[in-house]
């Protein structure tokens, strides 16, 4: 009786220190104007915030590879300027990231969306109406399905929906402008042919630099916002078993990465340094450690022991 008391007390403190462990969030803006989502985020609980401050003469590089893939979750925020996140980098990053800026996603950039711009519709105190068709995903608890108050100021807002397209389209304007979406890893984007090594989301809360705050959610999108950072930080364990492509890419052991048949690959560090660049038939020594492994057009968080 007093074994099974201790193993249930055993389980209930490793239940208890899951549930409240913290999720470590790093956040990359360029101005104050984001301070306020930062505050937010960290008054909520249960999250730890760190800022990643990238003005216009530092924009992310291979440099920031370590610190982005060391976190649970990567949040662009909404006043970093596109250029400030250029694609050879953002691809590369195996966290986990939400972009909540339409600037950054659209056509020719991000390639989340087909529409090429971003309109700025300068509306103060307009309120924006979000469509949830289908309230089932856990982003969506608390929140019913059915059309909701999304913000309410000024905004801007992607000129176009998405068309056809490999991202879970979760919420929407009545007239088809996306405000919600979710892409797995190695999943290309819908436009420019590229493929993002981990997670990825866009939430739109349409801000523009016409006032001091980004984080002009309704309370209905705030549980929507942190459900989502919930769930991307879910994903993070995730990152290293592939979909697309797993029989060609095995997770090896004895410190070998190992393949199925011959296959070019490229092993990249997470400071994003090319370790070795071959092609393999069987399996490749490699030393411990953690990386990024490019394989079959794929991009794989392979951990080598």
């Amino acid at each position: 009786m007093r074994k099974n008391f201790y193993t249930l007390l055993v389980a209930l403190t490793l239940i208890c220190t899951s549930a409240f462990a913290q999720i470590n969030v790093l956040y990359v803006h360029e101005n104050s104007y984001d301070q306020e989502v930062m505050d937010a985020i960290t008054a909520k609980g249960g999250y730890t915030v760190t800022p990643l401050l990238k003005e216009e003469a530092t924009p992310l590089s291979a440099d920031d590879l370590s610190t982005l893939n060391a976190a649970q979750v990567v949040i662009i925020g909404r006043s970093i300027n596109s250029a400030r996140c250029p694609h050879d980098v953002m691809d590369q990053v195996t966290a986990p990231m939400i972009y909540t800026s339409p600037f950054i996603v659209r056509g020719d950039r991000a390639g989340m969306v087909t529409a090429t711009s971003a309109s700025n519709e300068i509306s103060d105190g307009a309120v924006v109406q979000a469509v949830i068709s289908d309230a089932s995903n856990p982003v969506f608890n608390g929140v019913s399905a059915g059309t909701i108050d999304w913000w309410t100021g000024y905004y801007s807002i992607l000129g176009a929906e998405i068309g056809t397209t490999n991202a879970t389209l979760m919420v929407k304007t009545a007239d088809e402008r996306v405000l919600l979406s979710m892409y797995d890893a190695n999943v290309p984007f819908q436009t420019g042919g590229r493929t993002p090594a981990g997670p990825r989301a866009y939430i739109g809360n349409g801000q523009d630099n016409t006032g001091e705050t980004y984080f002009s959610f309704t309370d209905n999108a705030k549980i929507i916002f942190f459900n989502l950072i919930n769930e991307m930080a879910a994903k993070a364990t995730s990152v290293s078993t592939s979909k697309v492509v797993e029989e060609v890419l095995a997770i090896g052991g004895n410190g070998k990465i190992v393949v199925n048949g011959e296959q070019t690959i490229e092993v990249i560090s997470m400071d994003g340094k090319v370790v070795k660049a071959s092609k393999v038939n069987g399996s490749m020594p490699c030393d411990a450690g953690i990386y990024i492994v490019k394989v079959a057009d794929s991009t794989f968080k392979v951990i080598v022991k």
